[in-house]
Order: structure tokens, then sequence, then C-alpha cells
């Protein structure tokens, strides 16, 4: 499924990624602590980026959009399209995916 950011979405099929990389990356976060008091903390995730192509119909999608893809396994990355091709009765849509993900703070 894609889901473009005004809500509508479309059936996505046919989901590749390719060329992933990632790394773990930190940034500064408040953890709540008992008695309503906080301390300030680093959140640790892993960033994800692959090259993504998938299959759309005619219509649905244009390059430069952007939108959430959802892969097997409840993966979702943000996707930012590149590049789409015709096929017979489809469309093959290329594009750049991210996905934030093992989130841990430094409690």
């Amino acid at each position: 499924m894609f889901i473009l950011p005004n809500a509508e979405a479309f059936l996505a099929w046919n989901i590749g990624l390719s060329e992933r990389e990632q790394r773990r990356e930190t940034c500064p976060c408040l953890i709540q602590q008992g008695g309503g008091r906080t301390s300030r903390g680093t959140l640790y995730y892993t960033l994800e980026w692959a090259r993504v192509r998938f299959c759309a119909p005619f219509g649905s999608i244009a390059v430069g959009q952007q939108g959430q893809l959802s892969s097997a396994k409840d993966q979702f990355y943000d996707v930012s399209v590149l590049f789409l091709e015709p096929a017979e009765d489809h469309m093959v849509v290329y594009g750049q995916a991210t996905r934030k993900f093992a989130y841990e703070n430094d409690r």
C-alpha cells in the first residue's frame, strides 16, 4: 500500500528494495521520570535507505511526489518518487526509500 500525504492510498505490488544501507544515528530527547520529572538523554535509532521499485496503477502517482510505502513484515518507508516507467497495464515506480527503526534511549 502506498499512502500520499493527503491520505489517498493505492495498492503497490512487486516491491523491491536494492542498494540498502544503514547507519546508527542519535538525537537529543527528554526522558520522563517518576514524579513528573524529566531529564535530558540521547535517542539512538537505525536509519536505513535504499532504492525502491514497485508497480502502481496508471495515474496514481507522479514524479516528485512523496508518501509512505508499506512492505512485507510491516516495514514502512518514506518514499520520494524519482522516475516512472509505463508498463503494459500499470506503471513501474522508481524512488528513494528511507526508514527509522530500532529506537533506544540512554536511561
